[in-house]
């Protein structure tokens, strides 16, 4: 409320007064968008979002798809086999995450899934592992594939992912610092 009240450039919210600090720091704003859905569009943005997860691991070569999902349900299955507390703490992290994400109605909600995401990952590297240990005579070629699917996926998706040429960030960045005097201290 005290830099607010000084008027800055950028004033999210306004939160001049408690109960404005309040309305921002609670989201007020934002309730109309979530948790307001009926059941069947909460459905279809989990139905999205399943689709979305698959293309996350999925290894897409020219018109070929390599579905790596399977390997994220193997690690799982690894987990609770072997440390039960750790795949509950991951799947409370997915819950919640996916629970909040197909609730929360906005167009660009995929940026908020990346710790279910990450999840997965860890679940994936776990169902790598145990294929790795499986295949006792056949490990360097395990390992080269698991080095494929990186390797792959980098190459694969490069392309689509490159934002070296987007400045959007970096005006934004530039323009609310130009007018500060030199030395300034900027508190985000």
């Amino acid at each position: 409320p005290i830099r607010s009240a000084m008027g800055p450039i950028i004033n999210w919210g306004q939160p001049n007064s408690i109960v404005r600090f309040v309305y921002h720091v609670t989201g007020r704003q934002f309730r109309g968008l979530m948790f307001s859905d009926p059941p069947s569009v909460v459905w279809n943005h989990f139905v999205q979002y399943l689709d979305l997860l698959n293309q996350q691991f999925t290894l897409r070569i020219g018109s070929i798809n390599i579905y790596l999902i399977w390997i994220v349900i193997l690690g799982a299955v690894v987990f609770l086999k072997r440390d039960r507390p750790t795949l509950y703490l991951l799947a409370a992290i997915w819950v919640i995450n996916v629970f909040w994400g197909v609730n929360y109605h906005i167009v660009d909600i995929d940026s908020y899934y990346i710790p279910s995401f990450l999840v997965a990952a860890v679940c994936m590297g776990f169902g790598l592992k145990l294929v790795l240990d499986r295949a006792r005579n056949m490990k360097l070629m395990v390992a080269g594939a698991g080095a494929l699917i990186v390797l792959g996926s980098l190459f694969c998706n490069f392309s689509r992912m490159d934002r070296s040429n987007q400045f959007m960030v970096e005006n934004y960045v530039r323009d609310l610092l130009r007018p500060l005097p030199r030395n300034s201290l900027v508190i985000s």
